[in-house]
């Protein structure tokens, strides 16, 4: 399993039933990503996109993570319409990316890099990891949310 796949599994696992249950209080960026940045960037949108999408993938592929009730099809739900939010949002981030004269491939790297960024230093599996992986999903979920 790839690092970022890794990574998903291990927020699904932290994220599903607090995500679920989240209030939809305004959330900021964790220092590493979108620092400063008052409109979100062609990077933080390529990835986070990345991660939603990663995100909906596992949890489609591998629904076991989530258990077996109401909870488990209700969070199947969430992630479904997650990875919808990251696929516009990649999207969006790669005809923003083209339009900087960018390659497909530039925009996805740093993009990815930035949401990985959030966890340099970090012990996997320890406290800080769950919470700067709640605070980047919290991050993501707000970026991919339809806008009224």
């Amino acid at each position: 399993m790839s690092r970022i796949a890794a990574l998903a599994a291990t927020l699904l696992l932290a994220s599903s039933a607090s995500a679920l249950a989240a209030p939809a209080a305004k959330i900021s960026p964790p220092a590493q990503v979108g620092a400063g940045a008052a409109v979100a960037g062609t990077t933080d949108k390529a990835g986070c996109g990345v991660l939603l999408m990663v995100f909906n993938e596992v949890a489609s592929r591998h629904p076991q993570i989530l258990g077996r009730s109401s909870n488990a099809e209700m969070g199947q739900a969430f992630f479904r319409m997650a990875g919808q939010g990251g696929k516009t949002l990649f999207d969006q981030a790669m005809a923003e990316g083209a339009a900087q004269g960018k390659n497909p491939s530039t925009v996805y790297q740093t993009g990815v890099a930035s949401v990985m960024a959030a966890f340099n230093g970090v012990r996997p599996g320890g406290d800080e990891f769950k919470e700067r992986g709640m605070a980047l999903t919290g991050y993501c979920m707000q970026m991919a949310a339809p806008k009224d």
